[in-house]
């Protein structure tokens, strides 16, 4: 007997609200509405939604009506699809749908009630810009290899591949050349499946599976992957240069987003539009990355940033701001525990005082800024005296200076036999961190030239482990990510 009434209790949190009345918008006295208003919510609902192959080869455009209940927690419950489109495109529709739990609840005699909700999304594909056909993918490229609607004159090339429902390659693609009415074999790219060097934040294994070409460069979407099979993010390859990634929480929400920004005085883009979001769904913040900027202050520049309920605390770059986020403890063998950060911003970047506090206490920081200059600040970690520091971020620097590192690249580096037949030249832009000790670690090809310039750009970084002076944050070494750009010029 005692067993079943426990088992009873442990029904009734799994129940939730399930046993309250279920109102329609007309009952309320304030009706449930997404965080953000409708807006924020179609735009989640596409930034989300992957379009099926076969659907988008078709061309699909339609609606697609979605309904649910708004619980009083702003999460969403009992989601269904009122009118459909078409199977793949409506459980892709549904999936999406229930990952959004940022509501603003109904109310009714002043307390929050559970409501119905209904909702459209809207899906307008492009003219499709692929066939598909049992299981078979083949896009059409001009002569710069960006895609082409089928049919169109400007293709020179087509890319004939074998993905799964997901779009992740499950062989070889082949490219043909086109030669009047005829297609000819020009080259295969291969489907290669790499472990990276670091793990997921669960301390998973994470493997890189996708298209490379014979340069051993990446070709198109490429996914990272854990070792239990999650998808955590997808990158898209142009000749090998990384132009976005996207990246997923353990649900498959979509929970950070990074597009190259053109640049029309530049040989390669150098700033990024960041896009982040909450775990609820609702958008956290939209910022341009300078990826080349070495002091964090200036690299990063807001334009708005929201809290998890959707109250805008910076617009146009403007205003105060309580960010949260998530980084290891100072304290001895400590879970990773949440910060909170609060200051101000003025056009976009950090101003005047800020503050930092650790959740356990371990870690107490004020900093101070002039627009984004860093003015330095003081730090109490722990129990220990305070520490103040000139800068609060130092970056690390090759030990003897910029020239010194310039000695090093042209004494080091070896031009690759392939590269020089092929008259191949460029720059190689490497992502690699260094670390409290300056050893380098996790090197990555941020943007390649192939025929063996890549690995040997990678090499001469590796080699470079030892020779350089960490990056110093609030007065102590810690790791830094460091690009560094490797030209090669025949």
């Amino acid at each position: 007997m005692k067993l079943v009434r426990f088992f009873i209790l442990l029904l009734i949190p799994a129940c939730g609200f399930c046993q309250w009345p279920v109102y329609k918008s007309f009952e309320v006295d304030t009706a449930a509405r997404p965080q953000g208003g409708p807006e924020a919510l179609h735009s989640f609902l596409l930034t989300n939604f992957r379009m099926p192959l076969a659907a988008g080869a078709a061309g699909l455009s339609g609606r697609i009506i979605l309904g649910g209940i708004a619980e009083p927690d702003g999460q969403i419950s009992n989601a269904i699809i009122i009118r459909g489109l078409r199977p793949d495109c409506d459980r892709e529709a549904l999936r999406v749908f229930r990952l959004f739990n940022a509501w603003k609840p109904a109310l009714k005699a002043g307390q929050p009630v559970r409501q119905e909700v209904v909702f459209p999304l809207i899906i307008k594909a492009g003219p499709p810009l692929y066939e598909y056909a049992d299981g078979q993918c083949t896009t059409y490229l001009d002569e710069q290899f960006s895609p082409v609607q089928p049919g169109s004159s400007l293709a020179r090339y087509k890319e004939v591949s074998h993905p799964d429902s997901t779009g992740l390659p499950t062989g070889d693609a082949v490219i043909y050349e086109r030669h009047g009415k005829r297609w000819a074999e020009k080259l295969t790219l291969k489907l290669v499946r790499e472990e990276q060097s670091d793990t997921s934040p669960d301390g998973q294994l994470i493997y890189r599976i996708g298209l490379k070409a014979p340069n051993h460069q990446w070709q198109g979407q490429v996914y990272d992957y854990t070792e239990t099979g999650r998808r955590i993010a997808i990158r898209s390859f142009t000749n090998g240069n990384q132009t976005s990634i996207n990246r997923f929480d353990q649900h498959g929400m979509l929970v950070e987003s990074e597009q190259d920004i053109a640049q029309s005085n530049s040989q390669e883009p150098v700033q990024q539009t960041r896009w982040r979001w909450y775990s609820n769904g609702q958008q956290e913040s939209i910022a341009t990355i300078n990826r080349y900027n070495q002091s964090r202050a200036k690299a990063e520049k807001f334009e708005s940033i929201w809290d998890a309920s959707g109250k805008q605390m910076v617009a146009e770059g403007n205003g105060r701001a309580i960010i949260r986020s998530r980084v290891v403890s100072r304290a001895p063998r400590k879970p990773p525990i949440d910060i909170m950060e609060e200051g101000s911003f003025t056009d976009g970047f950090r101003d005047g005082v800020w503050t930092g506090r650790y959740a356990d206490g371990s870690f107490f920081y004020e900093d101070r800024y002039d627009k984004g200059e860093d003015l330095g600040g003081k730090a109490v970690v722990g129990t220990r005296d305070t520490l103040r520091y000139a800068k609060i971020y130092q970056p690390p620097s090759f030990k003897g200076g910029m020239a010194a590192l310039g000695d090093f690249l042209n004494n080091t580096l070896r031009y690759p036999a392939e590269a020089q037949r092929r008259g191949v030249q460029g720059r190689v832009v490497i992502g690699f961190v260094i670390s409290e000790e300056g050893a380098v670690d996790d090197i990555t090809v941020i943007r390649g030239l192939g025929y063996g310039t890549d690995e040997e750009a990678a090499r001469v970084v590796k080699w470079s482990s030892s020779r350089w002076t960490p990056g110093y944050q609030r007065g102590q070494p810690v790791r830094v990510t460091y690009v560094l750009p490797i030209n090669f010029s025949l």
